[in-house]
């Protein structure tokens, strides 16, 4: 048997017996702080997308076209979506917010890879700052504005 089939096959079988475990403590690190494991526009959501992509500064990683990002009258939401959300307990990758829209200050970065919306939170215990990849980004500080 070659190197790499008994690379692969090491691989394989540890795949299938750490993705379980990983799932379940995902789904339960969201059951426990009271988040849906499928996650849902706000009913009467004013913005909604269903494909952003960000980062927050400081955290390891990010989400590429699976953040669904909304805004009511009163608040501001982002998380990734489902199956998405189960690739790490909630919280790890700091994009899974719910404020109010009052706390949030929002402007528009331009650099070398296009548009961001920068989104800073400021009732937080710490400051959070996030980059949010959105379509229609000038909507969405039309709509925050409000």
């Amino acid at each position: 048997m070659s190197n790499e089939r008994i690379f692969l096959t090491i691989w394989a079988i540890g795949l299938l017996l750490t993705w379980p475990p990983w799932f379940w403590w995902s789904i339960r690190s969201r059951r426990a702080s009271g988040y849906p494991i499928v996650p849902q526009a706000p009913v009467g959501a004013i913005y909604v997308e269903k494909k952003a992509s960000g980062r927050e500064h400081g955290k390891f990683g990010g989400a590429s076209n699976c953040l669904l990002v909304a805004i009511t009258t009163d608040q501001f939401m982002v998380a990734p979506q489902f199956p998405f959300n189960l690739v790490a307990p909630r919280g790890i990758l700091g994009l899974e917010h719910t404020v109010p829209k009052t706390s949030i200050t929002a402007s528009l970065q331009r650099d070398w890879l296009g548009a961001n919306v920068r989104i800073s939170i400021a009732n937080m215990e710490k400051a959070v700052v996030m980059d949010l990849k959105l379509r229609r980004a000038e909507e969405f500080l039309a709509t925050l504005a409000r």
